[in-house]
């Protein structure tokens, strides 16, 4: 009875150790613990938090599909140690129910995941793509007005430009707006 028990310690403490190694090294990174945003850096580039998000959806995905992998395996393993006092019929109507609700909720939550996964990596594309063109604006509006402000200094000899006068200096442009 005692190598039996050693047996199923010998299966079951390796796994329990790494699954409690895996929620320690989550735990100690900060997964579980709520940031400020006015602790946040300003100057990150477009679609920084999402890469982040991505990249943990990613580690869950893979810790998902490690546990659908390995557990068929232990419970095998499970099924195959003989217990006093129990046929095999019951070791196997056991395993299999045991197989059924690990795959069950290891698969729930890959699905889950996935979906999440998808969401974020299209709203980290979208987020990409509207900091480039607000950055193509941005220098855009910045060549308009030190080229409204050098007519404005050729004309009257004082720069007259301010910001408050960007949408006038548009207007009078229509060739240089239309780009």
């Amino acid at each position: 009875m005692t190598l039996y028990l050693l047996l199923i310690a010998a299966i079951l403490l390796p796994m329990f150790v790494v699954g409690l190694g895996l929620f320690l090294a989550r735990w100690r990174a900060g997964e579980y613990r709520r940031k400020s945003p006015v602790s946040r850096k300003v100057c990150r580039y477009p679609g920084y938090t999402l890469t982040q998000e991505v990249r943990i959806l990613e580690e869950k995905m893979g810790e998902n599909l490690l546990m659908l992998s390995a557990m068929p395996a232990a419970l095998f393993a499970m099924a195959s140690i003989p217990i006093a006092g129990s046929s095999e019929a019951v070791r196997l109507t056991v395993s299999v129910i045991l197989y059924i609700a690990v795959t069950a909720f290891f698969g729930t939550r890959l699905f889950r995941d996935a979906h999440q996964f998808r969401r974020k990596r299209l709203g980290l594309v979208g987020e990409q793509l509207v900091g480039n063109q607000l950055s193509i604006l941005y220098r855009f509006c910045i060549e308009t007005v030190s080229m409204c402000s050098t007519i404005s200094q050729s004309t009257t000899g004082t720069l007259i430009m301010s910001s408050l006068d960007l949408p006038a200096c548009l207007r009078s442009k229509p060739s240089i707006a239309g780009k």
